[in-house]
């Protein structure tokens, strides 16, 4: 199956967003315009030091999730203090803040609809990729 887009996190926060416990992603590189409204592969990316000795799949698309909204040029502080509409608190508190401390303004992608595949597939993408990946195989 094809996908026009794709998203590359570490575990365990790929599985978070595809099992709902993480409906939002913080991000620091620009989201592509037009995956607003879409339905994206989550793809799991190595996994986060943080979480060494957990069992999680990695280099797998892991499951789909819808991206509900984007909301461009929020700054971290804005986040913390809860005035970001459509952000809950209990969204950044379940979110790794250390990845965007530095940042002095991210995109937040809401996310809706999770579906989790078991088992994890195969993928093959396009290019090599940070975090969006464009052209996405699943197999």
């Amino acid at each position: 199956m094809w996908y026009d887009w794709g998203l590359l996190l570490r575990q365990p926060y790929a599985s978070w967003i595809v099992e709902g416990r993480l409906r939002v992603y913080f991000a620091r590189f620009p989201p592509p315009k037009e995956i607003e409204g879409k339905r994206i592969v989550i793809l799991a990316g190595p996994l986060d030091p943080e979480h060494e000795g957990e069992e999680w799949p990695t280099k797998k698309a892991i499951g789909t999730v819808l991206v509900r909204k984007i909301i461009r040029g929020v700054s971290p502080n804005d986040l913390r203090k809860g005035k970001v509409p459509d952000v809950k608190r209990e969204d950044v508190k379940s979110y790794p803040m250390r990845f965007i401390k530095d940042a002095k303004r991210v995109d937040v992608v809401i996310f809706a609809e999770p579906e989790k595949w078991e088992p994890p597939r195969e993928y093959r993408r396009d290019k090599p990729t940070i975090n969006w990946a464009k052209g996405v195989e699943v197999l």
